[in-house]
């Protein structure tokens, strides 16, 4: 009788032990299976920019410098707005696998300033006009200031649009206070000789600034008698000197 016993205590707890191992396998098997599905299913992307868009960025980079600006790129556009209404799901399925090229924040707060699309010859598709429209009504709708440029334009021409709508508007910036060492008659941001003074034509006829041809530099557009304030950051004497 004890006997019989002792090869069922044996039998169940071989059964346990059993039950055990299967449960180990399977889970084993899970787990190769699982990392096999996604091995080899996805390769890295060399670079974030398209050659277009890192042209734009050097000169967006180098015309922003010296104003309390960061420069964010390729961001989810619903990490820059949301549905006011929580609960709209619809809504929030339309921006949130879509992105913006750049977004501009102020470099203290991270407040969002500005968001900035770079048009190239991609966006003339059915499917690019219809995600465009949606990005359009998006941030109009949420309030948020929105810029397209076009690729094979003049970067910085467009871009000193840019920095003069956010000079005059409620956001507003503030620049870097210049010295005297770096308001000469070379570029403040690369000391290049090739630093001139370009008058602006309608509709902003009366306004000029000033342009690296080396480094891309370019400062925001004031008028004449700002110019030639002494205490303008701008104020250049060699510029009014007469010949």
């Amino acid at each position: 009788m004890q006997v019989e016993k002792a090869l069922d205590l044996l039998s169940s707890q071989n059964l346990i032990y059993l039950l055990f191992a299967l449960l180990m396998f399977t889970g084993v098997v899970f787990l190769m299976n699982t990392v096999s599905a996604f091995k080899h299913k996805y390769k890295p992307i060399s670079n974030l920019n398209t050659k277009t868009e890192q042209k734009f960025y050097l000169v967006l980079k180098s015309m922003f410098n010296g104003h309390q600006f960061d420069i964010a790129q390729k961001v989810r556009l619903a990490d820059i707005i949301l549905p006011r209404n929580p609960k709209d799901i619809t809504s929030f399925n339309k921006i949130s696998r879509k992105h913006i090229d750049f977004v501009i924040t102020d470099s203290k707060t991270s407040k969002i300033l500005c968001a900035i699309e770079l048009d190239d010859r991609s966006h003339l598709t059915p499917s690019a006009l219809k995600r465009d429209k949606v990005k359009n009504i998006a941030l109009k709708s949420a309030g948020v200031t929105f810029f397209r440029v076009k690729t094979g334009t003049n970067y910085s021409q467009q871009i000193n649009m840019i920095l003069a709508d956010l000079s005059n508007s409620s956001i507003g910036y503030k620049k870097e206070k210049r010295t005297k060492s770096n308001m000469g008659s070379s570029c403040p941001n690369c000391n290049s000789i090739d630093y001139k003074k370009i008058n602006m034509k309608w509709p902003n006829k009366g306004k000029s600034y000033f342009e690296c041809s080396d480094c891309s530099f370019t400062t925001v557009p004031i008028t004449e008698n700002q110019l030639k304030a002494k205490d303008s950051p701008w104020y250049n004497p060699k510029l009014f000197r007469k010949n």
